[in-house]
């Protein structure tokens, strides 16, 4: 489960060829959304940030693996990829990151 967040809030999530920002806001009593296609963080593909917003939501590589219909191996070499382009040593400071962009499992 996603913990709720104070607004404004900025949440990032993998969808289509494009990382999507959305950014919640509010104006009076309505809430106001707002989405735009942004660059991919730190380099990563798509699928890495797919794979990321899966790890820091706890998942383990099979969990994520599932989720994403491909195998625990496949899952393992993204998140060493990842590692690497974020230049750290383990998945909770990679998720770390994945927290600071608000990077959001999509689905």
């Amino acid at each position: 489960m996603t913990a709720r967040r104070m607004l404004p809030a900025t949440v990032l999530v993998p969808h289509g060829r494009w990382p999507l920002e959305l950014r919640l806001t509010h104006q009076g009593t309505v809430i106001i959304a707002a989405c735009r296609p942004v660059p991919h963080p730190a380099g990563l593909s798509l699928r890495e940030l797919e794979v990321l917003a899966e790890l820091s939501a706890g998942r383990t590589n099979h969990e994520i693996a599932a989720r994403l219909f491909v195998s625990s191996r496949t899952v393992a070499t993204h998140i060493e990829h990842i590692l690497a382009k974020l230049d750290v040593p383990n998945r909770a400071a990679a998720a770390s990151h994945a927290g600071a962009w608000g990077l959001e499992p999509s689905g």
